[in-house]
């Protein structure tokens, strides 16, 4: 036993240790924490919300009642480019094909569902899905007949199960005089069909056994028309051989893998031209279907999907920057020769616009519209507001805003002198995008208002241009330096030599929207500037501005070469720290737009005397 300071110190012992003060202080502590993640679990499951019921809770409070939402998935591959380089149309039927088809806009943006929705290609089968082997003269009659063993097969599980649930594949079976019955493993159908064209009704016994495979088939009641059409049915149709053994999948490619054809393309196609319309539209869906593979390295090949009407050895792609653009050539079909059309497909919708970002997007199923959740940039100190946008929808077409209703925000500490309805509802009804927000609100937090903005103009820029009817509908495609300039307000006219424009800019925080009247001359020198509009938040700003700014001295007689140099003499991705030093003057955002608006302008002269049939 030690000594210490002439006190005996006594061992340590695991006794002593757990009658110690430490020992208590740490018991207390492992309780502490054992309750503590008991009570969190329990709040966790009390106070979880889940996407689900967070999504129903903004539907509630945006619609005020039950909706059916379907979320619009913003990373699918999609169509961003197609053109027909080469038009296969023999005769006259090149001018018969769809307009939509011929100028691309019906692929732009659609992605593989939508594509084979177009092909019907979802399970509404035809007589021209079937394989070519089963084209024996009485098609009808076979149709009806695999059709039957299909509905079998699909059903196989309900019909077991006893449950009486939803019956599939039943587009050409008459439901009231179908029937089934069970045993053990075994489903047995007593199947009536329905009449198709030429083809009668067909009575047909169909068993079913374990795994959905069918066990027996026989025809009770031969609905061929005339009866001479049933000695043209191919034997093992007749006889059943074709189907037994078959499962649900089995059966689908009785219907042919690939087999799509003319017959099943969706009635906006049939033109007159339907299999130049087809192959077109075939070769959008090889496009979009081999995306990935083709992003991997994969090679065209025959192991590439929907191959039937493609000419690999004449079909390239390259791949890079997460697109792939085809040059895709055809094969020939039937009086349609071939086509080459070139088409590049991206990995996703395009979320990012000046004013902001799209976080999500759900179609409304109840009345057509889009609800739309984006983040608007350019509020208080940098900061942001994510708002919930109603994008209304009248015949494809955007037709103005539904309600706004701010979702969360990045310190903004005045967002509650913008977050009433009666600022929100400012934006329903035909707001466009570049509107003044400030000028009908008077709220005083300007900043913030500048978010919002940027996030309702943000949801209608997304669905104008990306969801929209005819794909991009964007009124400046192929004009250069856009990027703050509001395409769907400015207007663009031209008169001898001149084009006068009426430039709508976006907003470029904490700057809002400026409207600027332009009129550019020979050469693409600005002859006149005028700004209507002043988008400055405050008259201090207003004051700020270089009076050479405001009068529009500044830019008369420049041609854009002179501009650029205003903004540091790069060809683009300008921002307002490029602008000269001289034009800094405590109201940068607003001397940007100007000076913006001057470019965009005098740039695009030749290109907007052209389109608006102008004379040099």
């Amino acid at each position: 036993m030690s000594t210490e300071n002439g006190k005996e110190k006594k061992p340590f012992t695991v006794k002593g240790f757990f009658k110690s003060t430490s020992f208590k202080c740490i018991a207390v502590l492992l309780a502490i924490v054992l309750i503590s993640g008991i009570l969190l679990t329990i709040c966790n499951s009390l106070f979880y919300v889940s996407e689900a019921e967070r999504l129903q809770r903004v539907l509630s409070s945006v619609y005020g009642r039950e909706v059916t939402a379907t979320a619009v998935a913003l990373d699918r591959p999609n169509i961003s480019e197609y053109e027909i380089e080469v038009n296969g149309s023999t005769g006259n039927y090149g001018d018969s094909m769809a307009e939509e088809i011929k100028d691309g806009s019906l692929f732009v943006h659609k992605t593989e569902s939508d594509v084979l929705a177009l092909l019907n290609a979802d399970g509404d089968f035809t007589t021209g899905n079937l394989d070519g082997e089963l084209a024996t003269g009485a098609t009808y009659s076979t149709f009806l007949c695999s059709y039957a063993a299909l509905f079998a097969a699909a059903n196989y599980e309900n019909a077991l199960s006893g449950t009486g649930g939803q019956l599939v594949r039943t587009k050409y079976i008459d439901t009231d005089n179908t029937s089934y019955t069970t045993s053990g493993d075994s489903v047995t159908f007593n199947i009536v069909t329905t009449e198709y064209s030429r083809a009668g009704a067909f009575t047909i016994n169909v068993t079913v056994g374990e795994g959905g495979v069918i066990i027996a088939y026989e025809i009770v009641e031969n609905g061929s028309t005339p009866p001479s059409f049933a000695d043209r049915m191919p034997e093992n149709v007749k006889d059943g051989s074709l189907f037994k053994g078959k499962d649900e999948s089995g059966m689908l490619e009785v219907f042919s893998e690939n087999g799509m054809t003319p017959d099943g393309v969706d009635d906006t196609l049939s033109t007159g031209a339907t299999q130049s319309n087809f192959l077109c539209t075939y070769g959008a869906l090889f496009a979009l279907s081999n995306y990935e593979a083709i992003l991997g390295g994969a090679a065209i090949d025959e192991t590439l999907e929907y191959t039937q009407y493609i000419d690999l050895e004449n079909t390239k792609a390259t791949a890079g920057d997460g697109e792939v653009t085809y040059t895709i050539v055809t094969t020939d079909y039937s009086r349609a020769g071939a086509f080459t059309i070139n088409v590049t497909v991206r990995g996703g919708f395009t979320t990012s616009y000046t004013g902001g970002t799209v976080n999500s997007v759900y179609y409304i199923e109840d009345d057509g519209n889009y609800l739309v959740n984006a983040t608007g940039t350019g509020g208080f100190s940098g900061g942001t507001v994510t708002c919930w946008v109603v994008v209304n929808m009248t015949d494809g077409a955007v037709s103005g805003v539904g309600r706004v209703v701010i979702d969360s925000n990045s310190g903004q500490s005045y967002i509650n002198k913008v977050n009433r309805d009666d600022v929100l509802s400012e934006f329903e009804g035909e707001y466009s995008e570049g509107e003044d927000a400030s000028a009908w609100t008077g709220t005083g937090a300007t900043m913030s208002l500048t978010a919002i903005t940027g996030s309702v103009n943000t949801a209608l820029s997304f669905v104008r241009s990306e969801l929209a009817s005819g794909g991009a509908s964007n009124p400046l495609a192929g004009y250069s330096y856009t990027d703050y300039i509001n395409a769907y307000s400015t207007t663009i006219s031209a008169e001898g030599s001149n084009v006068n424009y009426t430039v709508v800019t976006t907003a470029a925080a904490p700057a809002q929207s400026f409207t600027i009247d332009i009129t550019v001359g020979a050469g693409g020198v600005i002859t006149a500037y005028n700004i209507t509009t002043n988008g400055s938040t405050s008259d201090k700003y207003i004051n700020n501005m270089p009076a050479n700014v405001k009068d529009g001295t500044l830019y008369v007689g420049k041609n854009s070469e002179a501009i650029r140099a205003l903004l540091g003499g790069a060809e683009g991705d300008f921002g307002p720290d490029d602008l000269d030093d001289t034009l800094q003057t405590n109201a940068t955002y607003s001397t940007f737009l100007c000076t913006y608006a001057a470019l965009f302008a005098s740039a695009n002269y030749e290109m907007a005397l052209t389109a608006e049939g102008g004379a040099n």
